[in-house]
């Protein structure tokens, strides 16, 4: 499968999820990626394959911001802070949190790797601040909360 193919499989799959929950028909999502639903299928192999997939991949987007640097640690926070803020309160990220808590029962490791993604965010930004600090751009505090305040 094509890098293309897969991303608009995913697209269309996390929208979908979005609009309908984890109830959206692989019809649909297969209609509106432009593919056949056995394509979906072969390449994920399930609804919950692929429902786990687009979910962390939306998550996985969201930490991107935060591993790209600029060199100034003051731009690096502020890009990271407005693009987090801005994707995590966007319709399609209100939208992820309200069907991570209606499917969590049935799905709990997915909440847990919502959580685990949220923790290595965590682990990268007191990285950046640690390193900040030991730069002396920043002064020394506990980079643990002050990871945990800023996400």
């Amino acid at each position: 499968m094509t890098a293309d193919t897969r991303a608009r499989i995913l697209d269309a799959a996390l929208s979908t999820f979005c609009e309908k929950g984890y109830g959206a028909c692989v019809d649909d999502i297969a209609r509106r990626a432009g593919v056949v639903k056995q394509t979906l299928y072969h390449h994920y192999g399930s609804k919950d394959s692929l429902f786990r997939e687009a979910l962390t991949g939306l998550v996985d987007e969201l930490l991107v911001d935060l591993v790209a640097r600029s060199g100034s640690v003051r731009q690096d926070l502020l890009r990271f802070a407005e693009s987090f803020q801005a994707k995590t309160l966007s319709e399609q990220g209100l939208a992820l949190h309200r069907m991570l808590v209606a499917e969590s029962p049935r799905f709990p490791e997915l909440a847990r790797a919502v959580c685990e993604a949220w923790q290595v965010a965590a682990v990268e930004l007191a990285r950046l601040l640690h390193e900040a600090m030991a730069r002396g751009e920043l002064r020394e505090d506990d980079v643990d909360f002050a990871a945990d305040m800023l996400l």
